[in-house]
């Protein structure tokens, strides 16, 4: 798809010249979330929480009531949100250039589009009464919201911006489908028409799991409330709807006696208030004790970078040692400078000197005359002159001793013969 990136980066590097630029092109991720919420709010309206017939509300809320199930308000109240808090989420990431590859959609990835799928074929299935169908895809789109809100938990650093805009949305959405699974399991029961003890157990195991999860929620930080926020509204709603007449009379009907009701009832309220209490306790302590110490670990964490400053001396190179190439390199250019010099002067450049025979040394002529007699020795004839040489009687060369060479002088030379 043209202008839509498949590879997602917040920010494009340019290999050229490694400029790093904020990348503000559309993912696929943006225009799979714009899909979605389009399908999700088709359904919403039609066979969902507002439809008109067989909705999901009127299901759970009227057709089919269990000891657990809130007023009716409260599903509305939360569907309502989820609608709106959603369609801001889209709308954001669509308009603003700047967030369109940030975190918090890498992160949500495709769990939303894949919880959507599931909340139609959920609808669907209880539009058309298939309850336990609609029950499988109403659990693994639990799973799949609490894998995602999971997801965005670990994403850097909390704030209210960004909690607002990325998981706020999602963490509404999946603590109202744990309330709405929580729901339709207890139906099942119900609709299964189990005896009153079997409904009794199952909605103690259900109350028990939701409040776990609101502990398990709040025991972590950074803490996310929405979730328990949401278990403990949907609990309270419990409460009331257990003073309802048309409930209470309902409940009867079924085979619960008045007794068990009250009893119930004083059950959820504990459950309610145990939830809300231990909300208030973890706003106390993360604003007196953890939000500091975090703070206070970010600041000494920024403390203790440092900051690595590379300098490039010009002139540690002119200083640096020089090999033998380029010390021969150097002394050619040296001979040559002169040489052009003393050409500029008038001067003549000198002339290399001649090449002589090396004479051998006293120690080498000693041993060549122990090791072998009949060798001659080596005479060096340019230090004599012609007469003495024709002259002189040979002497053996085992007695030959070696003569002092002439110091000549320079009027021995012609002038035309430079010395070095």
């Amino acid at each position: 798809m043209a202008g839509v990136d498949r590879v997602v980066k917040h920010y494009k590097i340019n290999h050229e010249d490694g400029e790093r630029t904020l990348n503000k092109s559309f993912n696929r991720f943006n225009i799979l979330n714009a899909i979605s919420y389009i399908i999700f709010l088709i359904f919403l309206f039609t066979v969902g929480a507002f439809g008109n017939r067989n909705s999901t509300n009127r299901l759970l809320a009227y057709r089919h009531q269990s000891i657990l199930t809130p007023d009716i308000i409260f599903f509305r109240i939360a569907w309502a949100l989820i609608a709106v808090w959603q369609g801001i989420w889209v709308l954001w990431q669509v308009i603003n250039p700047t967030e369109r590859n940030c975190g918090g959609v890498v992160r949500a990835a495709y769990y939303y589009p894949f919880t959507t799928v599931l909340y139609v074929f959920y609808t669907l299935m209880c539009h058309w009464d298939y309850l336990i169908a609609a029950c499988i895809f109403l659990c693994v789109m639990c799973i799949s919201l609490i894998a995602v809100v999971v997801s965005l938990q670990r994403y850097q650093d909390k704030n209210w911006k960004g909690y607002m805009l990325w998981q706020g949305p999602l963490s509404l959405y999946a603590g109202w489908i744990i309330i709405e699974t929580m729901l339709m399991i207890n139906v099942i029961f119900v609709v299964l028409d189990e005896i009153w003890i079997i409904r009794v157990v199952i909605a103690g195991l259900s109350l028990v799991t939701i409040f776990l999860t609101a502990i398990a929620w709040l025991s972590s930080y950074p803490v996310d409330f929405a979730i328990p926020v949401v278990i403990c509204a949907a609990v309270g709603g419990m409460c009331i709807e257990l003073s309802n007449s048309n409930h209470y009379g309902n409940l009867i009907r079924q085979g619960y006696s008045t007794q068990f009701l009250d009893i119930a009832k004083y059950i959820i309220l504990a459950v309610f208030l145990l939830i809300l209490i231990a909300i208030i306790l973890k706003v106390c302590v993360v604003i007196t004790s953890q939000r500091p110490r975090a703070e206070d670990a970010r600041r000494k964490k920024k403390e203790s970078r440092v900051s690595l400053t590379i300098v490039i001396d010009s002139n540690a190179a002119q200083n640096a040692p020089k090999s033998r190439s380029e010390e021969a390199r150097d002394a050619k250019k040296k001979a040559a400078r002169k040489s052009n010099s003393r050409q500029q002067r008038g001067q003549r450049p000198p002339e290399s000197p001649r090449p002589r025979k090396k004479k051998p040394s006293a120690g080498k002529k000693k041993k060549s005359s122990r090791n072998d007699d009949s060798e001659a020795p080596d005479y060096d004839y340019d230090d004599y002159d012609d007469d003495e040489i024709n002259n002189r009687a040979p002497v053996s060369p085992s007695k030959k001793k070696p003569r002092k060479k002439k110091k000549r002088t320079s009027s021995s030379y012609d002038d035309d013969d430079d010395i070095v």
